[in-house]
């Protein structure tokens, strides 16, 4: 992903006319120094993700030519991934069918007259009622 210099202060909340010299040119060291790198080593240390960068420069054939923004790679680092997040994720792409009981699915479709796309929509509560409510199908048929 491509951003300019300008892009990047704008998001970060740095004041455009940080980190430049006294003639207004960009100090793209101190940039790196007190802004990327901590960063970045603030991101290796404990996050799944962080990132790897490169300059971009007005010339790409030339390394003294102005440096425009910088290209950004993303890089996983498995080690600190979050299990019960990863969790969570996978089960939110399994639909409502496979993970709430079938009569109970079938109470809310037919019974209730709730869509497949409305079931999946609201899984997690259909999820902890079943497992709070003990006789959840008679509580369901109460509501017809």
């Amino acid at each position: 992903m491509d951003i300019s210099l300008e892009n990047l202060k704008d998001r970060l909340g740095i004041p455009a006319d940080k980190y430049k010299d006294k003639n207004g040119k960009d100090r793209i060291d101190h940039f790196e120094e007190r802004v990327l790198k901590p960063a970045k080593a603030a991101l290796d240390e404990s996050c799944p993700y962080t990132f790897n960068y490169v300059k971009v420069r007005e010339n790409p054939n030339n390394k003294r030519s102005k440096v425009t923004g910088f290209r950004f790679y993303p890089v996983y680092q498995p080690q600190f991934r979050d299990e019960e997040l990863e969790g969570k994720e996978l089960q939110a792409k399994v639909t409502a069918r496979y993970q709430i009981d079938s009569h109970v699915y079938e109470s809310l479709r037919y019974s209730c007259g709730f869509t497949s796309e409305e079931i999946n929509r609201n899984k997690e509560t259909f999820i902890t009622a079943q497992e709070k409510i003990t006789d959840l199908i008679g509580e369901l048929a109460l509501l017809n």
